[in-house]
């Protein structure tokens, strides 16, 4: 028996609210194999051809991977899971420094007592954040990818920016870049740029609209800023680009600082709407060991307000099994051969397509292609194979990126808001029996509660 947490977002036949929950904390996992690393920050979509990471020890990079972060003002902020960059250990053992405390009650940056002392990684700087910084940078930690996009298409990220210097402090300057260059890209572009249209450095992050002061973040940085979107930029079909992200401390190798990205695709669940408007069984093809498949279409329509467009849409699965006992988010795991949606990217019959699987959404009928504006629906097929034609649990989650327009200029908006949770869909499949049509497939009869409404509350 597998039992999930009331935080996951799903659908049944439609989008049903119900209360949101706690928030859970961070928690990193160090992590210094470079392509883990790229494949969590890129989405579907993306061929990564190279990927290289600093490293040293304590290990300064590493994943995170719960998608919240607790602070003490505002409450929540949230961040889809991704990797950590740091002039430190991120682990909280080793040679970290203690804890911080307000800059009211009396510690400044200068200040070094208390246990702080010295926990250099024995790290050079970088060029790049001695451009951005003015100073002279030490213990700095990268992370560098060559990928090649599938598809013409807006490329972002997501990030928070830690530290604990002292803001505003010009000599003790602490920055992180996230750079890329190729094909249609002027130069080395930085797309980690505040909403002021400035460099993240910590002296840049006084006064700014992002700015969270005495954070208290629970992975222990005093000065944080809200999630921001990186500045779009277009990355062609078939060509290569370089991504380099670098966080570096600046004037000394002391006091640490770090840069936590996403996929620029958010949690979108309370953005969209996504209605089956058609179900089928289809014993035409099954996989070896499966009894049939279930081919479901659903409509997925963008609710947000104009001016805002969706791209790099994808659904991840988060419940793909038998429905268990105890409520509406426990499920039991098929076995031998358990549920497998075979639309997802990369499934066969054999592997892929479990739960955390993703399925990509293409766009390319779209005007202008590739995004869906306010308004507009895009229809979405789901084929799962059954091991048996009983009741079961289908519950997904749907990312994207979000866009002022297909060809905006720059845009950072804080993302504070916390996407409100979804029941699953539930489909039983008793009554899709002795229901055949003239081409042999099994069509099931409309589910109660009508599947091509939605229903809110």
């Amino acid at each position: 028996m597998k039992r999930l947490c009331g935080c996951l977002i799903g659908l049944w036949f439609g989008l049903w609210l119900f209360s949101p929950t706690a928030i859970a904390q961070t928690t990193v996992i160090p992590e210094t194999n470079a392509n883990t690393l790229a494949g969590a920050i890129m989405g579907p979509g993306y061929t990564i051809n190279s990927a290289t990471v600093t490293t040293a020890t304590p290990v300064p990079t590493g994943r995170f991977v719960s998608p919240n972060f607790t602070v003490t003002s505002p409450p929540n902020i949230n961040l889809a899971a991704g990797i950590v960059l740091a002039t430190s250990g991120v682990s909280g053992g080793g040679e970290e420094e203690d804890p911080p405390i307000p800059v009211t009650q009396g510690r400044r940056r200068g200040d070094r007592t208390g246990g702080i002392g010295r926990f250099s990684l024995g790290l050079p700087g970088d060029p790049e954040i001695d451009a951005i910084s003015g100073g002279t940078s030490f213990d700095a930690v990268s992370l560098t990818v060559t990928f090649t996009p599938a598809t013409t298409r807006t490329f972002n990220l997501r990030f928070v920016f830690a530290t604990n210097e002292t803001v505003p402090d010009v000599y003790y300057n602490d920055a992180a870049a996230i750079l890329i260059s190729g094909p249609g890209i002027t130069g080395t572009l930085n797309l980690a740029l505040l909403p002021e249209d400035v460099t993240t450095t910590v002296s840049n992050l006084d006064g700014s609209a992002a700015h969270i002061p005495d954070a208290f973040l629970d992975a222990g940085y005093a000065n944080i800023t809200t999630p921001l979107l990186t500045q779009p930029v277009t990355v062609l079909a078939g060509e290569t680009y370089t991504l380099r992200i670098i966080v570096a401390d600046v004037g000394d190798d002391a006091v640490r600082s770090a840069i936590f990205v996403a996929p620029g695709q958010e949690l979108v669940n309370n953005r969209v709407n996504l209605v089956i408007t058609g179900s089928a069984l289809d014993a035409s093809a099954p996989c070896s060991g499966y009894a049939t498949d279930l081919v479901l279409t659903g409509v997925l329509t963008n609710l947000t307000s104009s001016p805002v467009v969706l791209s790099n849409v994808f659904l991840q699965v988060a419940v793909l099994g038998a429905s268990g006992p105890n409520g509406i988010f426990d499920f039991i795991e098929v076995s031998p051969n358990p549920h497998r949606l075979r639309t997802a990217d990369q499934a066969t019959c054999s592997s892929g397509g479990q739960a955390s699987s993703i399925q990509s959404v293409d766009l390319s009928s779209q005007s202008p292609a590739n995004f869906l504006e306010p308004g507009d629906s895009q229809t979405v097929t789901f084929r799962i194979a059954l091991p048996t034609t009983a009741r079961f649990r289908f519950y997904v989650n749907v990312y994207a990126s979000e866009d002022p327009t297909p060809t905006s200029g720059p845009s950072r908006r804080a993302q504070t808001d916390t996407p409100r949770r979804l029941e699953p869909i539930e489909v039983d499949l008793s009554r899709f029996l002795d229901r055949r049509s003239p081409s042999g497939r099994q069509t099931p009869a409309a589910p109660a509660g009508n599947p091509a409404s939605t229903t809110r509350r």
